[in-house]
């Protein structure tokens, strides 16, 4: 198929997600469109950037943000300032594809285009929230950079796997404890460790808090089976139970 934009592609997905309650993505993709012209088809590279649902994860002392358009524009100005691209000018534009667009032009060539996805084109794809794309000219950026070394790294092709701990504590312990046991525990399998809830009062014994506690697990090199998370889990709590005298409420 001879894509004339990538934007398609991540509705699709983000209506995939969507529909398997997982609403808050980012994401972007590398990729080529392609237009017709007098002596036919011309290739273009592509980095498109997407944004939808919350700005960050769960969190049980700080308030849902969406993600915004303004994100999205830092994004894409940061981006472009990693290149030695002097003088590039933003303006506001009208695209029928958008509800608000930006544009960053580079000695007059539209190098990147942002904004909020127009809701006849969502509703096309039965996305039910806002979306906001970037499209950028990979091709023209590539171009016109000169001599720039950057590191990247592969994103990881195999699952993380979510657990989640509700943990019966003494008052006095903090996250962060919490956290340092458990990345001595897993080792580094163990991505992240997030305090999602937290919960102080009525049923529970006097001089403890409860704590919901989620821990993302995933091998760079490997799908985890549920035998390797199990004895991964397993070991977080027992060096819980044994330092801090946590157990799991029921």
């Amino acid at each position: 198929v001879l894509r004339q934009s990538l934007m398609w592609g991540a509705l699709e997905s983000i209506a995939y997600n969507q529909n398997r309650q997982m609403p808050d993505m980012k994401g972007f993709e590398f990729g080529s469109t392609y237009f017709k012209e007098e002596e036919g088809y011309v290739q273009n590279d592509r980095l498109s950037i997407f944004l939808t649902g919350t700005r960050d994860g769960e969190n049980w002392d700080t308030k849902t943000v969406k993600s915004s358009y303004y994100d999205l524009s830092a994004v894409v100005s940061e981006l472009l300032s990693r290149f030695d691209l002097n003088d590039v000018k933003q303006s506001d534009v009208d695209d029928e594809l958008y509800q608000q667009a930006r544009l960053w032009t580079h000695k007059d060539a539209v190098i990147a285009k942002a904004g909020i996805v127009a809701q006849n084109v969502l509703k096309k794809f039965d996305v039910k929230q806002a979306v906001y794309f970037a499209d950028i000219d990979w091709t023209y950026i590539t171009a016109h950079t000169h001599g720039r070394k950057m590191q990247v790294k592969d994103i990881p092709k195999f699952p993380a796997v979510r657990r989640d701990f509700s943990l019966l504590l003494d008052s006095g312990v903090e996250f962060q404890r919490i956290e340092e046991l458990a990345v001595q525990s897993a080792g580094p399998l163990l991505k992240e460790v997030g305090l999602f809830d937290v919960y102080e009062g009525k049923n529970l014994p006097e001089g403890k808090k409860s704590y919901a506690v989620s821990f993302i697990i995933q091998d760079e090199n490997k799908t985890l089976t549920d035998k390797v998370v199990d004895k991964l889990m397993k070991k977080i709590q027992e060096r819980l139970e044994q330092d801090l005298g946590a157990s799991l409420r029921g």
